[in-house]
């Protein structure tokens, strides 16, 4: 939590001087320690953030961001979160926008991006989480209704899709032994 105040501190600081410098601003480095997929991931998505309509930027966002976390929920954060905002803001650099705009779209996307690196009550859950949820739906459905095969591989989806959705791993317990009856030992 130390090492994202840091973070979060610096790009503040640095969102600052830039703003009197609107045509000469530096983009931060990308991550060196982050695996090439990730890496890869976060390239690809990072145009969608950079082109989308003013009134969509917050929930593309938001929504980039949600999936990368919950795609890959065992890379460093902060590493990701350097490499989002280094290939958004070489992208908005090297863009037909005035100056000045291109100040701007930085300055909403860090505006934006910065709520996203403390997790807490006021981030909304990923895209993948809510996925999982809906599978834990069907599946405690489908064991309410006996389908017990059904059920467990609903289970097994929503951990697929977040592998931290506790909910999952407690459908899968409790539906796991009425599939196979658990036989005492003679």
């Amino acid at each position: 939590m130390r090492r994202l105040l840091q973070f979060a501190v610096a790009v503040l600081s640095i969102c600052a001087s830039w703003r009197a410098h609107a045509a000469d601003f530096q983009c931060p480095e990308p991550a060196m320690q982050v695996a090439a997929n990730v890496a890869a991931d976060a390239r690809a998505r990072t145009s969608r953030i950079v082109n989308a309509q003013d009134a969509d930027l917050a929930a593309e966002v938001q929504s980039t961001v949600g999936n990368l976390w919950a795609r890959y929920p065992q890379a460093d954060r902060i590493a990701i979160a350097q490499n989002l905002l280094s290939t958004s803001c070489n992208l908005i650099k090297t863009s037909s926008l005035s100056d000045e705009r291109k100040l701007d779209r930085w300055t909403k996307i860090l505006e934006l991006f910065l709520p996203s690196l403390s997790p807490g009550p006021t981030s909304s859950p990923s895209a993948l989480v809510l996925e999982a949820e809906n599978a834990v739906s069907r599946g405690d459905a489908a064991a309410k209704r006996g389908d017990y095969d059904l059920a467990k591989a609903e289970y097994n989806q929503a951990i697929r899709l977040s592998s931290a959705y506790a909910p999952a791993y407690r459908g899968r317990g409790e539906n796991i032994h009425k599939e196979r009856p658990v036989r005492a030992c003679h």
